[in-house]
């Protein structure tokens, strides 16, 4: 009788101490596939944001230096100080808006991105050429891997050709 009530006592521990094994496994693989899903939702926004901000920016340089080629005073549609203005009001946009928030939210784009947002920003737009070039020579990079891509004819769609003025 003693052997009986040990054997089922036995019993209930190891299944007790299974069930528990088998739940905290079935937990941690949910767990870690919530996360990756998370990760992964968070790394696709970032890309297309990126690639956005990218074509957004290239259009902008273009036309700054479109503006600044063969500068005179006296026959361009906008001034030194209007277009350094427009630029920068563009640039402000862009660090308030979503894209940038989706960028930072991904540490690799972060990292990637940031030096090139900030070189911008502490240098004149009508500068950038030779003030920014390193940033400016990113940008244009980066804009033309993303307009011969095919993955990002969607976002191409989606930005098109920004008119500045």
């Amino acid at each position: 009788m003693g052997a009986i009530i040990f054997l089922v006592i036995f019993f209930i521990i190891v299944g007790t101490l299974l069930l528990v094994a088998f739940y905290g496994a079935r937990k941690d693989k949910r767990d870690k596939t919530i996360k990756l899903t998370k990760e992964n939702r968070i790394e696709n926004k970032a890309v297309i944001s990126h690639a956005k901000l990218y074509l957004k920016l290239n259009s902008l340089v273009n036309f700054i230096e479109e503006q600044t080629k063969d500068f005179d005073a006296s026959t361009a549609p906008l001034s030194i100080g209007k277009l350094n203005a427009l630029a920068q009001d563009e640039l402000r946009s862009i660090q308030k808006s979503q894209e940038l928030k989706d960028i930072f939210a991904s540490e690799v784009r972060k990292q990637e991105f940031k030096p090139v947002i900030d070189n911008l920003i502490k240098n004149k737009p009508t500068n950038w050429s030779k003030d920014a070039f390193f940033a400016v020579s990113v940008i244009k990079n980066k804009a033309k891997f993303i307009k011969e891509e095919e993955e990002f004819s969607d976002v191409r769609n989606e930005v098109g050709e920004i008119q500045w003025s």
